[in-house]
């Protein structure tokens, strides 16, 4: 029961809002580097991309991920990475394409004078990696999303949870369950430079695993439509793992964008 309480803490506190520049097209979202999302979408008509890599001990990875606006407030989207590798420190390396996750985002309610944005994300993930590094099941994921701006200060919670297939030594399929929780504040001091903390959390009851990491991230916003990353993440419960880097960038595309 943990892992909910928790989701429903973090959704009565809740708490940026879509940004459109000076010349009426829209701003780039800030996707990235953080695992928290927002509850903005992607504009109709408009596509974004980000892309980085995750250093980690014994792991590299390759996220991508590109958005399209279909109708005001929803979005498609798809996201793989195109190289992982799992390194052991031995001979068992692993690595190639990882898996595909497709689905979409609905925006249902706008900020209001005492209610944050609210959306709604669902993935599905496929098999379609290479043996090496696929899961060879599929996955889903389910996300509800709070987003409240205050000037340049905008914060974004999630909860939600993960169904990950498997099959049980007697042949029988199941699916374990993962609840996730994050909280992500982004603070922005200057036209061009952002900087960004989160807290998340992934908790597995069955396999009593809690694994809790914070972020800190810096933006640099090259123009309306362009965005560079950089963030490190640190595990602060038991079982999380140590530390990781990431950094990548976020690119808005679509009519009038430069």
């Amino acid at each position: 029961m943990r892992p909910i309480v928790i989701v429903g803490c973090l959704f009565f506190a809740a708490w940026p809002a879509a940004a459109w520049s000076q010349d009426g097209t829209p701003s780039v979202l800030v996707q990235r580097p953080t695992e928290t999302e927002t509850a903005v979408t992607t504009a109709p008509g408009y596509f974004e991309f980000d892309g980085g890599v995750l250093l980690a001990e014994g792991l590299v990875e390759t996220p991508a991920t590109l958005r399209i606006g279909v109708l005001r407030g929803a979005e498609i989207l798809a996201s793989v990475s195109p190289i992982v590798i799992h390194d052991s420190g031995e001979t068992n390396e692993r690595s190639g394409v990882g898996d595909l996750a497709a689905g979409g985002k609905i925006w249902f309610l706008s900020q209001g004078t005492t209610m944050p944005a609210l959306a709604l994300q669902g993935l599905v993930k496929l098999p379609t990696g290479e043996d090496a590094v696929s899961s060879g099941e599929l996955d889903y994921s389910l996300t509800g999303i709070a987003t409240r701006r205050y000037g340049r200060i905008v914060a974004d919670m999630n909860g939600g949870v993960d169904l990950l297939g498997r099959d049980k030594p007697n042949g029988d399929h199941v699916f374990d369950d993962v609840w996730r929780v994050g909280a992500s504040l982004l603070w922005m001091p200057a036209d061009r430079f952002s900087y960004v903390a989160e807290l998340y959390g992934r908790f597995v009851p069955d396999q009593d695993l809690d694994q809790v990491t914070l972020n800190l991230g810096l933006l640099y916003e090259v123009n309306d439509a362009f965005l560079l990353d950089g963030a490190v993440r640190m595990g602060v419960s038991e079982d999380a793992s140590e530390a990781a880097f990431t950094f990548g960038l976020t690119k808005l595309f679509g009519k009038g964008i430069r």
